[in-house]
């Protein structure tokens, strides 16, 4: 959200020797100032014609980022927030939906987590973050959805949809996976989300809002497994090979707020996304999902998403 400077000119005061009537200020100067409820009504989820609530009086610190909001899973209430029903490239967000529909396939087809999936070329070969796997590694399911989520492993994700997608047999493994989460984005009622690929890289662009980004990690955050992942700050596991031999990984999560008041959801970041971030608060009561897309470094992240949470607990009070 761009900071905004409201001026205000006051008219000039006849000195006390005078008795003429103070100047009024000229009318374009009058016009300027705007009323409370036009300076507000960026910020608020509603028509500024509307009552405004008890909690909302002090405007937001300030923020880089370029759309942002507060979200209450409990109720599905967007409190605060400016421009987060704008589409925008999400990046690595993307990750979100490709968990859990992944998850979901999962159950529904009955399919262990112990299952071993093998390492294509193509997944091997992708750009961007990485899980750091090889063409014919063998990994368990289990341990795929921690290369997924943690380092943010494109890798990770182009395996996880060849292998879902290529289930049924009815196309192209990836371009049906992704059907399928566009498909699932509908049931969310997830209205202004298109997915192109399973990972958030720019070359097909995904789009989203922060308003569905928000929805869709609360309903995410309800799958026990998901949160066990994304709450993750390290996990290491075994990955066969026949040619380069067997080895250990140990990924790491790019959430600098894991453990920090904050539970783990989302870490993403293109050149044209910018940097994002969604999170969940973990002290406050009720829990808040706090989303920001576009902030203006990789680091503002880790100080504008801790600014944005107490500056809305302080309001719900």
């Amino acid at each position: 959200m761009e900071a905004k400077s409201n001026f205000l000119f006051l008219p000039s005061i006849s000195s006390a020797r005078s008795r003429s009537k103070p100047r009024a200020a000229p009318q374009s100067f009058r016009n300027l100032t705007p009323s409370p409820k036009k300076a507000l009504s960026s910020l608020l989820p509603y028509s500024p014609t509307e009552s405004v609530p008890k909690p909302i009086h002090l405007i937001p610190p300030y923020i880089s980022a370029k759309a942002w909001g507060i979200f209450q899973p409990n109720t599905g209430e967007m409190l605060y927030g400016s421009k987060f029903d704008e589409k925008r490239e999400i990046a690595s967000l993307t990750k979100i939906m490709t968990c859990i529909y992944s998850i979901k396939l999962a159950g529904e087809l009955n399919i262990s987590y112990s299952n071993k999936i093998t390492i294509s070329k193509k997944s091997a070969e992708t750009t961007g973050t990485t899980a750091k796997l090889k063409q014919k590694d063998e990994i368990m399911l289990k341990d795929l959805f921690y290369g997924l989520m943690l380092p943010s492993g494109n890798d990770a994700a182009v395996a996880l949809a060849e292998y879902f997608g290529g289930l049924k047999n009815e196309g192209p493994p990836i371009s049906q996976f992704v059907k399928g989460m566009n498909e699932f984005a509908q049931e969310l009622n997830l209205e202004n989300t298109y997915f192109k690929n399973p990972h958030g890289l720019s070359i097909k662009p995904n789009f989203s809002t922060v308003r569905d980004v928000c929805k869709l990690a609360s309903y995410a955050l309800k799958n026990d497994f998901f949160c066990s992942v994304v709450n993750t700050k390290s996990y290491s596991c075994l990955i066969e090979n026949t040619d380069s031999g067997d080895r250990k990984v140990t990924w790491k999560s790019t959430n600098k707020l894991l453990g920090k008041g904050f539970d783990g959801i989302k870490t993403g970041h293109t050149y044209k996304a910018g940097p994002c971030l969604c999170v969940r608060t973990k002290t406050s009561e009720p829990q808040l999902i706090v989303t920001v897309l576009g902030c203006k470094s990789y680091e503002s992240r880790w100080s504008e998403v801790p600014k944005l949470a107490t500056w809305a607990k302080k309001k719900l009070v």
